[in-house]
């Protein structure tokens, strides 16, 4: 994948599943005065604790409407045919070499319980949230589930203090890159609280899953575009918008902003801020590129060229060669791009992950 997308934190609750696991298990559905959005009936008891809710989990897959369904977790995922998309979209990603894992408010055993029901949990490499019963009060049913010691089974979906070390999600995701060696643009949170989104827009990428229904069709196709686009980048210009994108090979896009476009909200993300075109509309809009453009490092020339692939930019903005850009679905609930700093303040150009710094009298050099 290069430069592009390495890690990938999703959450849980209505984000890989359709409802909300933790809350149809405690029995919010029964105690809401008002239909809430993502919460699932279920049958009494109901539980609270790590443990309680991976023994009702074992219930429940015997017990109908979930027992014809193929269990809880098929139908808190939404079914079959979501299952099988999910589980291609995950299989795809995992081929490509990105590290994939889970940060949930909700308790980890059940969380892994899930996954494991629909073979998914192979494609994460941990599962981090509250474990134990210290984090939300139990129920008579919980207190009755740990008299028993937990089965090896059971035991091995629990979760342990290593999972739960973490303070909130965006201060997990900046440890996870400092121990990967990796930058902001090579890490995702896909999440569907937009106050999660918020908080993380300074220290990685996001991709907000605004139904809160879970990812959909939309939503695994923006992802694969994120992780397919290390030759491409754009940060914000003065303005606030993203100035030009530069993909390897391709020439001069063209110094000029391409106008602003409505923004559709049918994919699940933001509606409000409106994207930068596409990299194929903007060389539409500027013909295609001319031999002489092509520099001998396969970048083409903003506004200008020079000898030894140096290349002039016509305007303020910023471009990383080899890193990833933005992509439509990176957008905070506000609408506007995140970049974790703000607009760009001088130009700031990488190829290869090498800055290169600007010469009086010429372009860029490395």
């Amino acid at each position: 994948m290069g430069g592009g997308v390495r890690l990938i934190v999703f959450d849980f609750d209505q984000t890989l599943s359709c409802v909300h696991v933790f809350k149809s298990l405690a029995g919010w559905a029964e105690r809401s005065r008002k239909q809430e959005r993502g919460l699932m009936r279920i049958p009494k008891p109901y539980a609270c604790t790590e443990r309680g809710q991976v023994q009702r989990i074992f219930e429940l897959n015997s017990t109908e409407p979930f027992q014809s369904e193929g269990g809880f977790a098929r139908t808190a995922f939404g079914g079959e045919r979501r299952v099988a998309e999910l589980r291609r979209f995950l299989n795809a990603l995992s081929a490509e070499g990105t590290e994939m894992l889970i940060c949930t408010k909700g308790l980890v055993g059940a969380a892994r319980k899930c996954l494991s029901d629909l073979r998914l949990l192979e494609f994460f490499s941990e599962v981090y949230g509250n474990i134990g019963g210290d984090a939300y009060a139990g129920t008579p049913y919980d207190k009755a589930a740990t008299r028993f010691e937990p089965s090896p089974e059971e035991r091995a979906l629990l979760g342990t203090r290593d999972n739960s070390g973490w303070r909130s999600k965006a201060d997990l995701i900046a440890r996870l890159l400092d121990s990967r060696r990796l930058r902001r643009e090579q890490a995702v949170l896909v999440e569907d609280d937009p106050e999660e989104i918020r908080k993380a827009t300074g220290v990685c990428r996001t991709h907000w899953v605004r139904e809160a229904e879970g990812l959909q069709t939309e939503d695994f196709a923006a992802l694969r575009r994120m992780a397919d686009e290390g030759t491409i980048a754009a940060f914000e210009a003065p303005d606030g918008d993203p100035s030009m994108f530069c993909r390897a090979g391709m020439g001069a896009v063209g110094g000029r902003r391409p106008p602003r476009q409505p923004r559709s909200s049918s994919t699940g993300v933001v509606s409000g801020g409106a994207p930068p075109r596409t990299l194929s509309q903007q060389v539409a809009q500027s013909g295609p590129p001319r031999r002489r453009d092509l520099s001998p490092l396969g970048c083409g020339s903003f506004g200008g060229s020079s000898p030894g692939g140096c290349v002039t930019p016509p305007m303020l903005g910023s471009v990383s060669l080899g890193g990833s850009r933005p992509s439509s679905s990176e957008r905070t609930p506000t609408g506007t791009a995140a970049t974790g700093k703000g607009p760009a303040k001088h130009i700031l150009m990488t190829m290869g992950g090498v800055a290169l710094a600007p010469a009086k009298g010429v372009g860029w050099q490395r």
